[in-house]
């Protein structure tokens, strides 16, 4: 039998892990809400939901399923099986706490750098402000990279997770519009719209289906890890956990975070090429920053007058207080643009909440 997607997740269990949550938070001294949060649960894909908590003063945990969420001062993001495993709440709960509590840590060294920017720029300090500014610049892109692992691909994955309109065609069956839905749930596990005709896959295909859409999905993955030559280190570390990724790219997150130091494969003192920052955040995001071209352009210059300054090569006098303020202006704007992008991914769907999915 056919059964909503709602059907799949208990409000109860996302209660649970939201108690948890900010119960953890206080233990490390941070008041998220002023009292107790709306939880607003959205779907993400086909394995993962979204919750959006928004502050309301409520007495208690306020939790509804809602395919449009209200803009939330938090957002959490939870594969759906661990969700339904009683024993996986405190994990889930622990961890996106210290997620928050890691994001809070880099906004405020991000603005604590922007300060000491301003009382340099007042003191007359222009080329050492220009030097804060490229580590601020390099750290808080880092760190939104990182720490929104979560999100990486999810366009693209989602995609996948609709099933492409050639798999539908090669494994699905044509339904006659004439048939009422309850047969099609009945027979069909999954169907959608190919060329005007409503075509379906028998539950019998299913299987079949899920693999041909794993291995598009898989074929993504792993032309990203070829492009940055760490393809062989993914699936040595995929084979050593069984041939599975640990919830949200946990596995490539590990291996990139420790080529990175290195600055071999990618590079956040680097705008262009395919290690920059541009590129980086367009093919693990899917953020255009086609319109930031003169900021990023701006951002790049002052790159290299940061290294022409710490290697000698530009005296303190070619740096002038405007310089440093228009360099600020592009930092601020630019890091503003990706912030905002990034939360609007963590409220993007796929298919409607009620929809038919087995």
């Amino acid at each position: 039998m056919s059964k909503s997607i709602a059907d799949k997740i208990s409000l109860e269990n996302v209660k649970k892990v939201i108690e948890i949550f900010l119960n953890e938070l206080k233990t490390e001294g941070f008041t998220l809400f002023q009292n107790q949060p709306t939880v607003e649960v959205f779907f993400k894909g086909e394995k993962f939901v979204g919750v959006s908590l928004i502050d309301e003063n409520n007495e208690e945990i306020n939790c509804y399923l809602n395919n449009n969420p209200r803009s939330g001062k938090v957002y959490l993001y939870f594969p759906i099986e661990q969700l339904n495993d009683d024993h996986s709440l405190p994990f889930l709960g622990k961890t996106n706490t210290y997620r928050l509590l890691e994001q809070i840590k880099a906004t405020n060294a991000y603005n604590i750098n922007l300060e000491r920017v301003d009382k340099l720029l007042e003191d007359g300090h222009y080329s050492v402000a220009l030097i804060f500014l490229v580590s601020a610049f390099e750290n808080v892109s880092k760190d939104l990279f990182f720490l929104h692992h979560e999100l990486w691909f999810s366009r693209e994955l989602e995609e996948v997770d609709k099933f492409s309109e050639d798999i539908l065609k090669k494994i699905g069956t044509t339904i006659d519009p004439k048939i009422k839905d309850e047969f099609k749930n009945t027979y069909f596990s999954y169907y959608g719209t190919v060329d005007g005709k409503i075509i379906g896959i028998e539950k019998e295909k299913f299987a079949i289906a899920e693999k041909w859409r794993n291995l598009r999905k898989w074929e993504l993955i792993h032309k990203v890890c070829r492009d940055l030559g760490i393809y062989n280190d993914y699936i040595q570390k995929k084979m050593g956990n069984q041939g599975k990724e640990i919830g949200r790219f946990e596995l490539l997150k590990e291996i990139l975070e420790k080529r990175s130091r290195d600055l071999d494969v990618l590079n956040f003192q680097k705008i262009s090429g395919k290690r920059g920052v541009k590129k980086s955040f367009e093919t693990f995001f899917n953020i255009r920053l086609d319109d930031f071209k003169n900021e990023l352009e701006l951002i790049k210059e002052n790159i290299k007058i940061r290294h022409q300054i710490i290697h000698g090569t530009l005296k303190d006098e070619n740096i002038s207080e405007q310089m440093v303020r228009d360099f600020r202006a592009a930092i601020e704007k630019f890091i503003t643009y990706l912030g905002e992008k990034i939360r609007s991914l963590y409220l993007q769907r796929v298919r409607p909440m009620f929809g038919v999915f087995v």
